[in-house]
């Protein structure tokens, strides 16, 4: 082959376009066929083509014919096994760096499985494997593999993911736990996805504390008794993500104020229930370094109020830069409303660049966003979204707040009072010699994406395009966003919603005109709105 293409950059622009397709069975022949081109291909193309699997499948099908039986549920093994005859499921093998052992669909027996790790006298069926995923079955069952596990998983891997899929009260996970104790004194593990099940709960923060080696970590919290768990957690100073999902009841009474943690950087917290579970956590963990806090619950007004006082307490304000409260896409249906006083302890965060908070009922008027443009000015993000339909407090003039006192703001979601421009948009006056420009000796400002939800607008949507271009030249029509139903008619719709949603795709539709306008300084004498 010629120099040119050793590359290791082009090989893996090649691999790129063909592993890309290859996901599709038909397509995997040419893979399979780049892998046979030539010698210098062979080992990469294989490095993609045997790094994830889900079964043994693949690995029985390299077994001689004679040493298998194949059956409508799975291969069996016939005889002894040699090293000869494990010959090439060990060079392929040695390509696999992640595997997922799920009872579902294993292609081997525990039994059969045991016969090839005794074949392999000692060697790793997967020596170069960095990743290790295991869906339990319950003990007792004919598939259930753990007491194949910790051959199966050699020194290499970093990464676990631990299925225990919610067993009976009863059984006994005594080796489940086992294996993990030996992962934790024997691999360098980094990441580390486990449930947490009532069966063992005692046993979890023996197993978590001084798992030095941790820097990833996912819990999935089955049980009600986690605290010491997560007291636990709280002392690893190297841990860097943590994320915890908590779809059952989980109650931490009283929680005890953990030992400051100088390294968490990044916390997600899920749960289906409302309640101070979050800012329990945060007064567990104590985490000084957090650079983002993402907690996807429908959140009250008394549990945001709790979060951000304990957030306000156990996190350095200079470190925060991304908070999400709640989740846009599934937000409560119904709720108390969310005020300036329940968040003013996160006022105190001077260094946050992305805030999210997403309730059934949100109201800030214009003072109540000028005060966050002046405690938030890093700002690149925001979003404040409530599901009810009351009428926004605050109107156009927050947008002038926000992008004054945040220079760097250029996504915002915030509900508003278009009815009226404010009074800043018409006593400016416009610099001659900058017509992109909001105010003398300022840039203009790089607001770029605005979704303004279910605002309402006044009669002449001209105004609101006007004051758009004039203070937003990056802003382009596709950016604005107003709950514009683009598939219903006007029968589908109220008459109200219906004139609304009219009034907003005439914004979109002027906008060009002004901009052109201001970047020529030539104005038209009255404007299309057809």
């Amino acid at each position: 082959m010629h120099v040119v293409l050793r590359t290791a950059e082009l090989r893996d622009l090649i691999f790129y376009f063909v592993f890309e397709t290859a996901l599709d069975e038909k397509e995997k022949a040419s893979a399979a066929a780049l892998a046979r081109t030539c010698r210098d291909f062979m080992e990469p193309a294989l490095r993609v083509l045997w790094a994830t699997h889900w079964s043994f499948d693949a690995f029985v099908q390299l077994l001689p014919e004679d040493k298998i039986t194949r059956a409508v549920m799975g291969a069996k093994l016939i005889g002894i096994l040699t090293t000869d005859d494990l010959a090439r499921v060990r060079y392929y093998g040695a390509f696999v760096r992640e595997f997922i052992l799920n009872y579902h669909d294993a292609g081997l027996s525990p039994h059969n499985l045991t016969q090839i790790m005794i074949a392999l006298d000692g060697h790793a069926l997967f020596p170069n494997l960095r990743s290790f995923g295991y869906c339990h079955r319950g003990v007792g069952y004919k598939d259930y593999f753990a007491p194949c596990l910790p051959a199966l998983i050699s020194r290499t891997v970093t990464e676990v993911y631990f299925d225990l899929n919610r067993p009976f009260p009863d059984e006994n996970l005594a080796l489940e736990m086992s294996i993990l104790f030996s992962l934790k004194t024997k691999n360098k593990v980094s990441t580390l996805h486990l449930d947490v099940v009532e069966n063992v709960p005692s046993n979890y923060a023996e197993l978590l504390e001084g798992w030095t080696s941790l820097r990833h970590l996912r819990l999935y919290l089955c049980c009600s008794r986690v605290a010491p768990a997560l007291v636990a957690v709280s002392a690893l100073q190297g841990l860097r993500t943590l994320t915890l999902d908590a779809n059952s009841e989980v109650a931490l009474e009283c929680p005890p104020m953990g030992p400051a943690n100088d390294s968490l950087q990044q916390l997600v917290i899920r749960k289906h229930l409302d309640d101070d579970f979050a800012a329990d956590v945060i007064a567990i963990l104590h985490p000084k370094a957090l650079t983002s806090l993402h907690v996807d619950a429908k959140l009250a007004p008394e549990a945001i109020r709790l979060l951000a006082v304990r957030m306000s307490t156990c996190c350095a304000p200079h470190m925060l830069k991304y908070i999400i409260l709640g989740n846009r896409d599934n937000p409560p249906k119904e709720g108390d409303r969310v005020v300036l006083q329940d968040i003013l302890p996160l006022l105190s965060f001077t260094g946050l660049v992305s805030v999210s908070i997403h309730v059934f009922d949100i109201r800030f008027d214009d003072a109540d966003i000028t005060r966050l443009a002046a405690a938030w000015p890093r700002l690149r993000t925001l979003s404040l979204c409530g599901a009810s339909k009351m009428t926004p407090a605050c109107t156009l003039a927050s947008l002038l707040s926000l992008a004054r006192g945040c220079p760097d703001l250029e996504e915002l979601s915030l509900a508003l009072d278009a009815t009226e421009p404010p009074s800043d948009a018409t006593n400016t006056p416009q610099p001659a010699d900058q017509p992109h420009a909001p105010a003398r000796g300022r840039p203009p400002y790089r607001l770029r994406k605005l979704d303004v939800m279910r605002s309402p607008i006044c009669s002449e949507p001209e105004h609101v395009a006007s004051f758009l271009t004039r203070y937003f030249p990056f802003l382009r029509p596709l950016g604005v966003k107003a709950g514009l139903d683009e598939e219903k008619d006007e029968e589908s719709v109220p008459w109200g919603e219906y004139q609304r949603q009219v009034r907003w795709r005439m914004v979109r539709r002027l906008m060009p005109t002004f901009l052109e306008a201001r970047k020529t300084g030539i104005y038209g004498i009255g404007v299309d709105r057809g």
